[in-house]
């Protein structure tokens, strides 16, 4: 099963605001029943959303623009351990870039800025447990376990903060720098 999909728009605020945004999607998804009591299953999913905010103006004028891209892949088996009872197992992977910015100020030609922000990448990890029962052909419920392992990976430079205090720029104590594709943190739990 494949499944596509794209919407976009530009919105005009005055004579010089815009934002204007990019939206795309596409997933892939394959089923298929072994026996009675077995099936499994697989979707590959991609998405990217992207938005241009700007203000029109010949000097001193500002666009920014920003966006997400997410790529999933998700596996899974079910099996029918009775007519009430399905059992599924699986996993998910995504992989995440989280573009935080690129700003351009306009000036004369000399004196044009462009301010880049390094993007995030993130990769998580997970998989699950479920049991769905049915009471009645309107009536079930589910239950389940999942763990999930995040990781925020580099390449940029991360401050670090005084452990005993709120995060702002008065409790910076340091900058770590990360490579490119290095673990700057991670989370996980069930």
């Amino acid at each position: 099963e494949l499944s596509l999909y794209r919407s976009s728009d530009d919105f005009q605020f005055g004579n010089n605001v815009s934002n204007g945004w990019v939206n795309e999607a596409a997933s892939l998804g394959w089923n298929s029943v072994l026996n009675d009591k077995v099936s499994l299953e697989a979707d590959l999913v991609f998405s990217n959303y992207e938005s241009t905010l700007s203000d029109g103006l010949d000097f001193g004028g500002t666009t920014l623009e920003t966006g997400i891209t997410h790529y999933q892949g998700n596996t899974g088996i079910i099996y029918k351990f009775s007519d009430n009872l399905d059992v599924r197992l699986g996993g998910v992977y995504k992989y995440l870039v989280n573009n935080r910015g690129d700003l351009e100020i306009a000036g004369n030609d000399e004196s044009d800025l462009a301010v880049n922000v390094d993007d995030e990448e993130a990769i998580e990890a997970s998989g699950y447990l479920e049991l769905d029962y049915s009471f009645s052909d309107i009536f079930g419920v589910s239950v389940g376990l999942r763990y999930s392992n995040f990781s925020l990976l580099g390449e940029g430079s991360f401050n670090t903060y005084a452990s005993d205090e709120s995060r702002s720029l008065s409790t910076v104590t340091g900058t770590n720098e990360f490579g490119a594709g290095e673990q700057v943190t991670s989370f996980n739990g069930l």
